[in-house]
């Protein structure tokens, strides 16, 4: 078998666009609202209790009225992370939020409309409610709207519009708009084609900390798209996305370390690398990580861990690790 890696321009949780030697359909994954409940650096108990203590606050504060209370205890029940895990009741949360006013929720329940979670999908719902975040000034609302009328998803397709909305993110500081910018001209999608351009959008997303932006940033350096090629800065920006969460930048990394392309060869650090991103779902990770227990390369070799990896690739939907 050989190594694989498909390049993934953006994110969120929700739709991937794949970059490569040639394009494919798919589209970006959608952006959950931000910012979330900020992760605690403690396991087991203790995080347990501290989630109990803020679910109670939260919940004590939306009985009171408080429709920020109400989106944060509906944010704990969507996640799931170290609290009961209740979709329908995050639905119902982010219903009573929007109604009062708070458009965060409104664009957190049109999310859920989106995939179907907690409630019945229903993209022009989704869609609707997009609309009334952005119309409240939720700029992820207008990024999400976008990506609707991009995609022709509750609504006619309309890229002009596209367009529009995720420039009004962009200026207004939500730099995953100008990330879905970059990709546009990028692409030639509803735009003159313009690389050099993409990659000022994409910079622009980078600095600001987004980390989609510094990925898709690192991919045209890595190829000299746009730019003049570089591929220690690539690694750079990939380092940079992977830090970030972002397990598809953490793939692209693995990558240049495992060959010393712009960086030094440091295969056990690949080997890393590729656990993380298949970690986080990108099966190319779960498939090179496999290769490297196959053959003892950068880590001890380990045949039925490569098997199980094999294995986790193919459940996943990669065909190649299907083996009979």
């Amino acid at each position: 078998m050989t190594r694989q890696f498909q390049r993934a321009v953006l994110s969120l949780t929700l739709l991937v666009a794949i970059v490569g030697a040639s394009a494919c359909n798919s589209k970006p994954k959608r952006i959950e609202d931000q910012p979330r409940i900020e992760e605690v650096a403690r396991n087991g108990d203790a995080r347990d209790a501290e989630n109990e203590a803020t679910a109670a606050s939260y919940q004590k504060g939306c009985e009171s009225g408080d429709a920020e209370s109400c989106y944060r205890l509906g944010i704990l029940y969507e996640d799931g992370d170290g609290f009961v895990k209740d979709a329908s009741k995050a639905a119902s949360l982010y219903q009573r939020t929007c109604e009062a006013g708070n458009f965060s929720g409104c664009h957190a329940l049109g999310h859920l409309h989106m995939i179907g979670s907690g409630v019945v999908k229903d993209a022009g719902k989704a869609t609707a409610l997009y609309r009334k975040s952005c119309d409240g000034g939720n700029l992820n609302g207008c990024v999400n709207l976008g990506l609707s009328y991009e995609d022709g998803l509750g609504v006619a397709q309309d890229l002009a519009r596209a367009k529009m909305l995720y420039q009004r993110a962009c200026d207004g500081g939500w730099k995953q708009g100008c990330t879905h910018l970059g990709l546009l001209y990028q692409s030639g999608i509803g735009v003159a084609q313009d690389v050099p351009r993409a990659a000022t959008y994409y910079q622009g997303a980078c600095d600001g900390g987004e980390p989609a932006g510094c990925l898709s940033l690192g991919f045209l350096y890595e190829a000299g798209r746009g730019v003049a090629q570089d591929l220690p800065k690539a690694a750079a920006l990939y380092e940079k996305s992977c830090d970030a969460k972002d397990p598809r930048a953490c793939l692209a990394l693995a990558l240049l370390c495992e060959d010393g392309r712009g960086v030094a060869r440091d295969v056990a650090k690949a080997a890393g690398l590729y656990r993380i991103a298949c970690d986080g779902n990108e099966l190319d990770g779960c498939h090179n990580l496999a290769l490297l227990y196959q053959t003892g390369n950068g880590v001890a070799q380990d045949k039925a861990k490569a098997t199980a990896l094999f294995h986790q690739a193919c459940v996943g939907g990669l065909a190649e690790d299907c083996s009979p």
